[in-house]
């Protein structure tokens, strides 16, 4: 290791300096090796699949898919810690890597069209991004798209593409009508380039055409989730786009939307005694597209895919940080930790484990799970 000169000036407690010289070279500790070298390794991993799953195109081989089995958010969940191992100091490759497949999938499943779907009819992707679906898997394939932006938050074509996404949810900059300004709400669970979806979901529309040889089961938990209308906490992950937008543009109409969107869940939470409501109809109430039940509603509480998917929890850690983050306000860290606090105040404690419960259904709460251990799936059983 070269030996270089430091000097420091140091403040004594007499109100003088004094002069500290350090010439003394040290060897890097273990860990920064190891660091490197792991950094490297994931390079080398890169660069592996490069050369077995993509073509000289930039393209992912096999087949482009629609729908949560295997759509474009899964043809890229493979390469989101390419651009972050970039970020934390690996080689250009690495970010090189990341571009060339990011862009080669864009422009393979804007090319692919599935006249089965309506959202996708005109391609898998519409304006460079999914069409229409919901933010658990929209946000699972934008994952290294974020940390691009750690490496080249400079780069036009990036930020040009994050103010067309974030703008998207924008009412005075789009006519989609993703979002409702008066009632503070994204207007459905599937939300994007081609605005809501409004009308019923097929199994079709929720996983794409039937696939030789697929699991039957993949299909068949969607007979039930076809009301897609009204907000849910999932969509609270559509603040990401609106944060790095602002966070690349420093455009204070970024942060105003996503200060108003939060704004309105952390009162609705309020309002509903602390827990997080798991839908709000195009009225802007509690309930409104599913009988009043504030737990109802795909992905919810309760959750209508056979009450096996509770999501709620899943856009809002995203929604209330960003928030945190902009402003400071620990009290939108607050509504999660009351959230938190409601479910341990249901808790049941079993042979010395404390138990809480995973859902909520007309009979209160239940699917009680082992705070140590991950929540098993539960079924609804009727309630």
């Amino acid at each position: 290791m070269a030996t270089r000169s430091v000097v420091a000036q140091v403040s004594a407690t007499h109100g003088t300096n004094t002069t500290i010289i350090i010439d003394t070279p040290m060897p890097p500790p273990p860990r920064v090796l190891a660091e490197r070298a792991l950094l490297k390794a994931n390079a080398d991993g890169v660069e592996l699949f490069i050369h077995k799953y993509v073509n000289a195109g930039g393209y992912l081989r096999g087949p482009e898919h629609w729908g949560i089995t295997d759509g474009p958010d899964d043809a890229v969940e493979s390469i989101p810690n390419w651009s972050l191992a970039h970020a934390l100091g690996g080689p250009d490759s690495l970010i090189e890597a990341w571009h060339q497949v990011w862009e080669g999938h864009i422009d393979q499943y804007t090319r692919t069209r599935v006249p089965e779907v309506d959202v996708a009819a005109e391609g898998i992707y519409y304006r460079e991004f999914t069409p229409s679906f919901d933010w658990e898997h929209i946000g699972e394939g934008l994952a290294g798209f974020y940390f691009y932006g750690l490496s080249r938050p400079h780069d036009p074509q990036y930020i040009t593409r994050l103010e067309r996404f974030a703008g998207f949810y924008l009412p005075d900059e789009t006519d989609l009508g993703n979002y409702d300004s008066k009632h503070h709400i994204i207007r459905s669970l599937w939300s994007r380039s081609h605005g809501p979806k409004l009308t019923s979901a097929s199994p079709t529309d929720w996983d794409g055409p039937p696939v030789p040889g697929g699991a039957p089961g993949r299909r068949t938990r969607f007979l039930k989730a076809s009301n897609l209308k009204g907000d849910h906490p999932l969509n609270l992950g559509a603040t990401n786009l609106a944060l790095h937008a602002y966070m690349v543009t420093a455009k204070s109409k970024y942060r105003d939307w996503l200060l108003d969107y939060v704004d309105a869940w952390r009162t609705r939470t309020k309002d509903n005694g602390g827990n997080i409501p798991s839908n709000i109809g195009l009225d802007g109430t509690i309930g409104g597209k599913w009988g009043g039940k504030w737990y109802s509603g795909i992905f919810g509480w309760n959750s209508s895919d056979e009450g096996t998917r509770n999501y709620v929890l899943r856009g809002p850690p995203e929604g209330f940080g960003n928030a945190l983050l902009l402003t400071g306000n620990q009290a939108y860290a607050d509504v999660l930790r009351q959230q938190v606090n409601n479910l341990y105040v249901a808790k049941r404690v079993e042979n010395g484990k404390t138990l809480i419960p995973v859902y909520y259904g007309k009979s209160g709460w239940y699917g009680y799970h082992d705070v140590d251990v991950i929540a098993p799936v539960c079924p609804i059983d009727g309630r």
